[in-house]
């Protein structure tokens, strides 16, 4: 939803200065929205168990997810002419989610972050599309969805990074204003309140409302591969989308074998969601999850020209050593919503599609197999 209020009624209203009057007008803050989740934590405060599932949820096996045939296979070889095809008559739109700060390994904007051999993430994720654009001479569009803390200097990287194979735009996130505890607006004791963007699961209001996806879309576009700035072995592999487009759901997740914490495939009355961990009560909760959401996701286009409205999650944010409540969407909530493949992906060796990269132990962990990986694809030699 679009501001409607000018900027002299956000200042009067949250008194607010000129300067966060105009960037909360510039990123689309929506002041109804923000009233009824403030004046709901005022009235009954923040309870984290408002995000449970009431459902019952079940942890799945194996065999309940969708898995890739061998690569040699003939199957595989199908798969992968399909979602060639596709790229090829232009119905491909790559959307890398970039809102972040790397606040955990020097500053500055994730994305732009130099630490592949000198390369950004970011321009990893131009070199992969830019590999399939050259070699078919076609062009393809790559989006960047922004916050507030990384769109300009996205916004002027992908202006001066485009070209003919690859046109690079970005689309930012929306913003708010952190709560207290108590529902009121938190600010520092100079008077500065506290911005964040409400969550990957935004993607799809601000699809909706991007011209460069109305352009792709009206072109004729069917598909949008969503993937994170930080898993630099999501690269395109048009296996992956064939897969998507033969089994013919709306949307389809990878899923990776992993213990860690986090969203989470479950099977809840009779199909496979993503469900977040934090969303599950104490009695629901397993000790280790076999499986994990990489957030890497195809999902069909014309999800974006009529979005589902998802659940906003209560997250209690420690900031500064201060307790904050904030309102998150997550893109993998749309599961609920329609119809998602599970797709269970290779996490190991050179065929590992998820290698995230959010701290300097993962970096130090991961940057030598993420270079072999990125190699081994063609996408730039190893002693790049």
């Amino acid at each position: 939803m679009v501001n409607s209020l000018s900027i002299a009624d956000l200042r009067a209203k949250y008194e607010l200065d000129q300067a966060t009057a105009l960037i909360l007008e510039k990123y689309l803050f929506d002041p109804a929205n923000f009233d009824l989740h403030a004046n709901r934590i005022k009235l009954d405060g923040f309870d984290q168990a408002k995000n449970y599932l009431k459902r019952v949820t079940y942890v799945p096996e194996k065999k309940d997810l969708e898995q890739m045939p061998s690569r040699d296979s003939h199957e595989y070889a199908q798969l992968k002419k399909i979602g060639e095809e596709a790229f090829l008559d232009g119905e491909v739109l790559v959307v890398v989610l970039a809102g972040g700060m790397a606040t955990r390994f020097g500053g500055g904007i994730k994305a732009l972050a130099p630490i592949l051999s000198g390369l950004s993430f970011a321009k990893v994720k131009q070199l992969d599309l830019e590999k399939y654009a050259l070699k078919h001479n076609v062009t393809c569009k790559l989006l960047f969805m922004t916050s507030f803390l990384s769109d300009e200097s996205m916004s002027r990287w992908a202006a001066s990074n485009s070209n003919d194979y690859v046109k690079i735009g970005t689309c930012p996130q929306s913003i708010s204003l952190r709560l207290r505890t108590d529902g009121q607006i938190f600010r520092e004791d100079n008077g500065d309140v506290s911005f964040y963007s409400p969550g990957h699961g935004d993607l799809l209001e601000v699809l909706s409302r991007s011209k460069d996806f109305e352009q792709f879309y009206g072109g004729g576009g069917k598909y949008v591969l969503v993937n994170n700035v930080d898993n630099a072995a999501a690269t395109f592999d048009p296996a992956v989308l064939g897969a998507h487009i033969s089994i013919g759901k709306q949307m389809t997740c990878e899923i990776a074998k992993n213990n860690s914490f986090g969203g989470a495939p479950r099977i809840v009355g009779g199909r496979l969601e993503i469900i977040e961990d934090f969303c599950l009560r104490t009695k629901d909760k397993i000790e280790t999850n076999p499986f994990l959401n990489t957030n890497t996701l195809v999902i069909n286009a014309e999800i974006f020209k009529t979005p589902v409205a998802l659940n906003y999650f209560d997250v209690e944010k420690n900031v500064n050593g201060i307790p904050l409540i904030q309102f998150e969407l997550l893109i993998g909530e749309l599961s609920r919503f329609v119809e998602a493949t599970m797709l269970l992906v290779e996490d190991e060796g050179l065929s590992s599609r998820f290698e995230p990269m959010k701290s300097l132990s993962d970096i130090e962990q991961r940057r030598e197999a993420v270079l072999r990986i990125l190699a081994d694809r063609e996408i730039f030699d190893a002693g790049h």
